[in-house]
């Protein structure tokens, strides 16, 4: 099971996932992603790992892909601080923090 949930705001446009990013839910937030580049335009688009506790190998080829693209990562626990490191080649310690957005800003897919 995977929660996907879309934060749309002026400076950024942020996928929140929440379980496991496998099977068919990596084709899922494959399709946010593809609508969201047609309409982010200059914002950066970040996808908040925090929540994830599980990723296979399509889900880290969707994040290695969204990263060639220009996605930026957040990333807490060992397992999404090592996946991120991995696919960006930066250090483990460079996950970032945003503050919490408004209610109005956020979209929740299921």
């Amino acid at each position: 099971m995977l929660r996907i949930t879309l934060h749309d705001n002026p400076s950024m446009f942020r996928l929140h996932l929440e379980g496991r990013l496998a099977g068919p839910w990596v084709r899922e937030v494959e399709l946010c992603w593809q609508t969201a580049q047609s309409t982010i335009q200059n914002r950066v688009l970040t996808v908040d790992l925090r929540d994830v506790d599980f990723v296979d190998s399509a889900g880290e080829q969707l994040l290695a892909a969204m990263h060639q693209h220009g996605g930026k990562f957040l990333a807490a626990g060992p397992m999404t601080k090592n996946l991120v490191a991995r696919i960006t080649g930066e250090p483990e310690e460079t996950a970032e923090s945003v503050a919490p957005l408004r209610r109005a800003e956020t979209r929740h897919l299921v």
